[in-house]
């Protein structure tokens, strides 16, 4: 379904038409030169994803490629993409506490024996903390792509450490310093409240402070997504910091670089367990100490450790399933069909069909070690067969799916481009919230499956529209505090 086919479009349609039509009038030129001015403006913000080069370790520091052509999703779509995501977020988060508990799921036939401790995010020692788990996920991200119908499907669910909400409020500034004229007459949902409501989701995490100290650990500058830390860290008012500034002492964690203020809640955007600098130990997100003051509630930590279980690849394929067993309703939302290698019927039929299918690692990331078998030689296709028959638990296999598209700026030229939408689901205990925020994240070249940004992917501004026409329009003008709180770090 191409979303910017009128004779689809449903509610979005005197929008849409709105938008054309401004299109139009502006003209190319006046397009490819606010596009540039919007690059521009990027570079000042440091709006950079590292990218794999061809050398197995090397990496470049590249602007993530913007396009100034907006991404519209009607508030009515919004609204049910809403309940369905909220749905799975419940579910997901009730699995977590069975999982590292009795595991009902597991001896009443739901799940097969087996499936969560074969997770490489399984943690067997968070079943014996001191203080159990409060909440295991505070913000999702779930990946989710429109089919050829028209539909919405989850892609992934991406509960561990999502990136993108930093990098959507970077295209809604940029498109609104740039490119605000496309808005006019349109009423958008404005992005900008979603920091400050992630910062309540998270103080929530420590009911033991009126005042909770919030920090949001990076993996430092060399991360591929330090610019979202950058982002949420500013426009939320908490410090940005790194394992080596945390220290642990009394049975709580202290922030060295702040006059050793004392830290209630870890946002962590880095992996569950880090090597000590020597390569000899492992710590709790690099934290030397923390696996002692986490097990005993001296700290709360977003999301979770040991969440990761529930965002393995082949658990997915068990969500609908899941859904049902705790919820006892059905599915508000549909996923991909995905074969499970582990079974024997299933792994026999995924290596006959690789030419068909999409090989994904259970625990890969941002596309890494994924094989699109339409597009692959049969000497690559061959070897993947070998990797699976060896190692049938770090692999599922799904039909190829096609995204939908919209139109994006390549070159100088309007071309088709498929897309997914990253949504950013909050959980702040005893309700769950859409926040009106997401990221669109484009395959680049025209043609291209692919839209993780480490592969080169690109993403747009995506507009909630609330209302089709008013006389002024909005764009969901940020707070004034933002202009300074956006600023890159001298």
């Amino acid at each position: 379904m191409n979303e910017y086919d009128l004779k689809q479009a449903g509610p979005l349609k005197p929008a849409l038409r709105q938008l054309l039509l401004k299109l139009e009038n502006a003209g190319p030129a006046r397009l490819r030169e606010d596009g540039s001015k919007a690059q521009t403006q990027l570079r000042t913000l440091g709006a950079n994803f590292q990218l794999e080069t061809n050398a197995a370790t090397d990496r470049r520091d590249d602007l993530f490629p913007f396009d100034p052509l907006p991404r519209l999703i009607s508030q009515e779509d919004w609204t049910r993409l809403e309940a369905g995501l909220i749905q799975r977020l419940r579910a997901l988060e009730l699995l977590l506490f069975d999982a590292y508990g009795p595991q009902h799921i597991v001896r009443d036939g739901q799940l097969p024996r087996g499936l969560l401790e074969s997770s490489v995010y399984w943690q067997p020692e968070l079943r014996d903390l001191t203080q159990p788990c409060q909440r295991w996920c505070t913000i999702a991200t779930p990946d989710l792509i429109r089919d050829s119908q028209g539909q919405w499907r989850v892609l992934e669910d991406n509960l561990r450490r999502g990136f993108g909400l930093g990098f959507s409020l970077t295209a809604r500034r940029v498109q609104q310093d740039q490119l605000g004229w496309m808005a006019t007459g349109l009423q958008l949902a404005s992005p900008f409240s979603a920091p400050q409501q992630l910062l309540m989701g998270l103080c929530g995490l420590a009911p033991w402070s009126d005042a909770p100290t919030v920090v949001l650990l990076s993996p430092g500058r060399n991360s591929s997504a330090h610019h979202d830390h950058q982002v949420l860290a500013r426009t939320m008012g908490i410090a940005l910091v790194e394992a080596q500034e945390l220290h642990c002492d009394g049975g709580r964690v202290w922030h060295q670089q702040d006059k050793r203020r004392l830290v209630d809640v870890i946002y962590r955007r880095n992996d569950d367990q880090i090597h000590s600098s020597d390569g000899t130990t492992r710590h709790l997100l690099g934290v030397h100490g923390l696996d002692e003051v986490y097990s005993a509630g001296g700290v709360a930590i977003a999301n979770a450790p040991g969440i990761g279980v529930a965002s393995d690849k082949l658990l997915y394929s068990y969500v609908p399933a899941i859904i049902r067993y705790y919820l006892g309703e059905d599915p508000l939302l549909l996923q991909v069909p995905t074969y499970d290698c582990t079974a024997p019927i299933q792994r026999q039929k995924v290596i006959r069909e690789l030419d068909q299918l999409v090989v994904k690692q259970v625990n890969g990331a941002g596309g890494v070690g994924m094989l699109m078998g339409p597009q692959a030689s049969p000497q690559e296709r061959a070897a993947m067969a070998t990797r699976i028959q060896r190692h049938p638990r770090q692999y599922i296999a799904q039909p190829l799916q096609q995204l939908s598209t919209v139109p994006t700026l390549i070159d100088g030229t309007l071309e088709p481009c498929a897309v997914d939408l990253r949504p950013f689901v909050l959980n702040r205990g005893d309700s769950m919230a859409l926040l009106n925020a997401g990221l669109t994240r484009v395959a680049r070249p025209a043609g291209s499956l692919v839209v993780n940004a480490t592969q080169g992917g690109g993403y747009k501004d995506t507009w909630i529209v609330k209302a089709p026409l008013t006389q002024e329009g909005t764009m969901g003008i940020r707070p004034a505090c933002s202009n300074s709180a956006m600023k890159p770090k001298a």
